[in-house]
């Protein structure tokens, strides 16, 4: 017995309005939630720069290629923090570009028992995600791999392709101006 289905449906215009009307990476509130463990967060993070090699290949060289994603520039504040002796981490306080590491770090070396000691990827994620308009400000040297870092999150870690789509769409004249600015300079 063979049974035929059609559906009436044109599958991009379907997943694009499913994409559009997903609210689950907006509306962060944070309360007493925003603080952890300094210590445990320096751990997982000198974890994930010894375990890169779990991560999906484009995602893994844009985090060696910038030096903004490096182990001493993300880390930097977060020793500077344990030589002052703070303890607590305050989400709130922390850089673009380490609450991006810490999303994917927290996405990739996720254990049970950590699990209720530091936040999830979505809440790094949704942080990060309200200060991304911070990075039209900037310079484009700084601005692009921190905005193709939050398009790859988008697609690899959530599936969110045509929010990443966007994100890269947007990301061109700044790529555009940076290549005009590096062939002047040549």
């Amino acid at each position: 017995m063979r049974v035929k289905l059609t559906l009436d449906l044109e599958l991009f215009t379907f997943l694009k309005a499913a994409d559009h009307e997903d609210t689950f990476l907006t509306g962060l509130v944070l309360g007493a939630e925003q603080e952890f463990p300094l210590v445990p967060t320096i751990q997982a993070l000198e974890n994930f720069y010894e375990n890169q090699f779990e991560l999906p290949l484009p995602l893994a060289d844009l985090l060696k290629v910038s030096p903004y994603f490096s182990k001493e520039y993300v880390l930097k504040s977060f020793y500077d923090a344990r030589q002052m002796h703070q303890t607590i981490l305050n989400l709130r306080e922390c850089s673009l570009e380490s609450l991006l590491v810490q999303t994917i770090a927290a996405r990739i070396t996720r254990t049970d028992s950590a699990r209720l000691a530091h936040p999830t990827s979505e809440i790094y994620f949704k942080l990060a995600l309200e200060s991304f308009w911070k990075l039209h400000s900037e310079s484009d040297e700084y601005a692009i791999p921190l905005t193709l870092c939050f398009a790859h999150i988008l697609l690899y870690f959530f599936a969110r392709p045509f929010n990443a789509l966007g994100i890269l769409q947007a990301l061109k004249p700044a790529i555009d101006r940076f290549d005009k600015g590096r062939s002047g300079d040549e």
